[in-house]
């Protein structure tokens, strides 16, 4: 909690700790492992997971490297050298001679892409728009489409995916016996890892075959065969995260009860972008709070004064607070929807044992890090956005999570304008203002446990890498959609209504 951080000057000499909150250097940190105490690592692998601290390659490189160079450093910017590697080298004219060689050149103007932006309310400061309005304006990004559609025409991020006769072209492997192949099928669903096994990434294929894919769920369909001769994790498919689903919405008996636990009021369906309060009520008439008695909603609700919901203000975890995250780790951890889903991930070989998965986890969801690549201040993590919300000049970005929609209305802090749509099971889509600032349209599961999404969302962003995760959840079809931040931490994550 916010008001503890004082207390961090005197913990240590109390504990004899050498904890240094926040640190964000190198200088005698190059260790061997992953800390979430400090906001970047200084371990071999932290390259590989790109969260680097800026000065790494000046401390923990032998030897150091060129400082005049931007080999090995595309993307970052390094403290102490005289040129950058970064995207913003090109507006600041400090890029290193050799940027367009290693890095591309061309850089993106943040502004200009959909990368980070998907869903974000109407913002008439930006040349572009990311909702799913700016088709009917003429006024998206020109990679909205690659970046926040499923086209239902290709087969991006749909390789092997059951057969649904919705569909007008299929990506599965029986698709060419069938004649209703997509047409990049081929280039996206039958790429191969022969003579590729260890190759560095590359952004012209469509799957990777280095040993960073497992990770970043990129792989190619034939890579655990190939190149790990069989060894390798499972691939899981559609079927599998149905199975999965399925069972954890069994095993989640921590769930509300729209009939015993809670009354909503849906009143007025609005328009998505509409700016008039059309509900006068409240949504929520009532929730059944002894209902929240458990360990995980406990250890859940202790999170949620954690975080300062502006996208910009510094983040740095308090003892208490870290205290808290492991808490509710073990907490939701103990819970038989997350046994099971540490189970699911181990027989398929992604994880050996549950501390492995918990790690990867902890990293992804309580991470910090800069909703821009360019800005320094780590301000955002994937469970604050999705699971609390954050907010910015432009309107409310993430809150995706029910409780924290009951609690700010209940405190007077949100005023609910009207639903835009709805799905099974109670999934609703709300428009509202929070903080004084517009949520165009917030989509969230009412009444599930905090096990519930946490499982369901890790498994989407785990399997699909960013790529909406189709599957059937009480018998309706249901699909999930993640974003990544840095290629590592998640970003979003959300019931698509």
């Amino acid at each position: 909690m916010k008001s503890v951080f004082c207390l961090l000057v005197l913990l240590p000499a109390v504990f004899s700790l050498t904890y240094t909150p926040g640190t964000d250097t190198c200088k005698d940190r190059c260790i061997d492992h992953y800390d979430l105490y400090n906001l970047c690592q200084c371990t071999e692998n932290c390259e590989l997971f790109g969260d680097c601290c800026l000065d790494f390659y000046v401390h923990c490189v032998d030897p150091p490297v060129d400082e005049d160079s931007c080999e090995g450093l595309c993307g970052l910017f390094t403290s102490g050298k005289p040129c950058q590697c970064n995207d913003g080298c090109l507006d600041f004219g400090d890029c290193c001679d050799d940027y367009d060689q290693f890095c591309g050149g061309g850089g993106v103007d943040p502004d200009l892409t959909c990368v980070d932006r998907c869903g974000n309310g109407y913002d008439p400061g930006l040349p572009c728009q990311c909702n799913d309005q700016c088709d009917q304006f003429g006024n998206c990004c020109d990679d909205y489409q690659d970046e926040c559609l499923l086209n239902d025409n290709y087969c991006k991020g749909r390789c092997d995916t059951d057969y649904d006769s919705a569909l007008p072209c299929q990506c599965n492997l029986e698709c060419p016996n069938y004649g209703n192949c997509c047409p990049d099928f081929d280039t996206e669903c039958t790429a191969s890892c022969d003579e590729r096994c260890d190759d560095p990434f590359d952004s012209n294929q469509p799957c990777q075959c280095n040993t960073a894919c497992t990770s970043k769920s990129d792989c190619c369909p034939d890579y655990n065969e190939i190149c790990l001769n069989g060894t390798g994790p499972v691939p899981i498919t559609e079927a599998d995260i149905t199975e999965l689903a399925e069972s954890l919405w069994t095993l989640d008996v921590n769930r509300l009860s729209p009939v015993n636990d809670y009354v909503i009021n849906k009143q007025a369906q609005v328009g998505d972008g509409d700016d008039v309060d059309m509900s006068p009520d409240p949504f929520f008439t009532s929730v059944n709070e002894s209902a929240l008695s458990s360990r995980t909603y406990q250890a859940f609700i202790a999170l949620m004064d954690n975080y300062i919901s502006d996208t910009q203000a510094f983040e740095i975890y308090t003892l208490e607070e870290l205290a808290e995250i492991e808490e509710f780790l073990d907490a939701i951890f103990e819970s038989d929807v997350m046994s099971t889903t540490t189970q699911f991930f181990i027989d398929k070989g992604w994880y050996e044992n549950e501390a492995e998965y918990r790690e990867w986890a902890k990293e992804v969801w309580f991470g910090n890090y800069s909703r821009k690549q360019s800005d320094q201040n780590f301000g955002s993590s994937g469970f604050e956005h999705v699971f609390l919300g954050e907010t910015r000049s432009s309107g409310v970005t993430g809150f995706h999570n029910w409780l924290q929609f009951y609690f700010q209305e209940k405190a007077g802090d949100l005023e609910y304008y009207g639903y835009v749509r709805e799905n099974e099971p109670n999934q609703k889509g709300l428009a509202f203002v929070w903080k004084n600032v517009k949520k165009d349209f917030g989509s969230m599961i009412i009444g599930s446990s905090p096990e519930f999404e946490f499982a369901m969302f890790s498994v989407c962003f785990r399997v699909k890498g960013g790529a909406q995760c189709p599957f059937t959840l009480d018998g309706s079809p249901t699909r999930i959609q993640t974003y990544n931040i840095r290629e590592i931490y998640i970003g979003s994550a959300y019931f698509i209504v």
